[in-house]
């Protein structure tokens, strides 16, 4: 077993709590990427060691003043404090959090800040265990700066750094290259389809609506109750991210009754019928059931299906992600926070059909790609499980170090 010395986290560095600017004051918040980030438990997805993108920035008008002593930088380590306890994340540059989260940043040099992301990641239930509160678990910023953690020798830091950094840069490149055939195909169907550069015969084509040829079924409205570890899998609103990307940590299991008409499976078609961001991003987002799932799936209230015996699921897929029909759905909405979108809105939406010799060209692609997208998600979850093992034997020291070669 290999010992370090403890320390609290006051000892390693400043604890700062963060603070949501007001909302009335039209200066404070910015859409602009290179402004501070401005972090959230929105914009922590769970499976990312960085941050590196927000929903809202803030201005430097805002940062420079009132929020000046709560700037951290991208060496602190910010961990969930209020609701979901102990999510652990850096940002990616200069940021300030709002008040659910807090953080430790100016760290001292006899500390790795990678190491001390490592170490409060397999240590989350020590971080839970010092919430208090009836309603909403906490944990205060003075429980916070008590927590002790364990440090051992900076050569041993450094070593347990370049083992699991390895694996988390691995899944980080396989989620670009993911990313990267996305797009590519996603801008073939633009060009093919819509700037219609590809030479087919288009007097066939013809305007539709999609309510025409789809199905639409709402998802199971669930007992929290029956919200398990195991059990069926069911898709939510977690799950869907924007552009039709899949994030598996936020899988729900159900343990309750439902019916077939909430049952999908790997290949079929969903979208988020709801969104309780302000950028509307999540919103008639759609999303193919990935491959991960070798059963039967159900879908929860926050999800519509959709299928057609008349078009492929691949091209209405990219159909439902282009801009065009992302702004339909968000116009078509309804609510001011919780937004929710209808089915009629989908249903007269208009399209331009091709002909079923381009669109059978288009999807024979689509298939190569998403075979490619499913590949990519097995191996990540397969680093995943392989990192948080070492994760757990590398902190205990159950694995020798010397004995590890990258």
């Amino acid at each position: 077993m290999r010992l370090g010395m403890k320390y609290k986290l006051s000892e390693i560095g400043r604890i700062v709590t963060g603070k949501t600017p007001s909302t009335k004051n039209k200066t404070s918040f910015s859409e602009e990427p290179d402004k501070y980030l401005f972090v959230t438990p929105r914009d922590m997805n769970g499976s990312e060691k960085t941050i590196k993108k927000t929903e809202r920035y803030l201005t430097d008008e805002v940062t420079n003043t009132t929020f000046k002593n709560l700037v951290i930088n991208d060496k602190s380590i910010c961990v969930s404090c209020i609701g979901t306890i102990g999510k652990v994340f850096m940002p990616s540059g200069p940021a300030i959090t709002n008040q659910q989260i807090n953080s430790i940043t100016e760290i001292k040099n006899f500390v790795l800040p990678d190491y001390l992301y490592y170490y409060l990641v397999i240590h989350q239930k020590d971080i839970e265990n010092l919430a208090g509160g009836t309603t909403m678990p906490i944990v205060n910023k003075t429980s916070f700066e008590q927590l002790e953690v364990e440090i051992p020798d900076l050569e041993t830091q450094k070593k347990i750094v370049r083992i699991l950094s390895a694996l988390d840069r691995k899944i980080e490149l396989n989620n670009q290259l993911d990313l990267t055939v996305h797009n590519n195909l996603n801008a073939i169907f633009e060009d093919w389809f819509v700037h219609k550069n590809y030479n087919s015969n288009q007097s066939k084509w013809r305007k539709e609506k999609l309510g025409n040829f789809v199905t639409i079924n709402r998802g199971l409205s669930y007992k929290g109750q029956f919200l398990s570890d195991s059990g069926t899998p069911m898709i939510n609103l977690g799950n869907i991210m924007p552009g039709g990307i899949f994030r598996s940590e936020k899988n729900k299991y159900y343990t309750g009754e439902f019916k077939n008409k909430v049952v999908v499976k790997a290949g079929d078609l969903v979208m988020a019928n709801t969104d309780m961001t302000q950028k509307r991003e999540v919103l008639g987002t759609p999303l193919i059931v990935p491959s991960i799932y070798d059963g039967d799936v159900i879908f929860s209230h926050h999800i519509y299906s959709i299928k057609s015996e008349k078009i492929p699921t691949l091209f209405l897929y990219y159909l439902l992600l282009r801009k065009d029909f992302s702004d339909t759905a968000g116009g078509g909405a309804t609510g001011t926070t919780v937004l929710f979108l209808p089915k009629d809105i989908i249903e007269n939406y208009e399209f331009v059909l091709p002909d079923d010799a381009e669109i059978n060209r288009f999807v024979d692609i689509a298939k190569k790609v998403l075979q490619r997208r499913n590949n990519i998600m097995h191996e990540n979850m397969a680093l995943k499980t392989i990192r948080d093992t070492l994760l757990s034997r590398l902190m205990s020291g159950e694995i020798i170090l010397e004995k590890v070669k990258i």
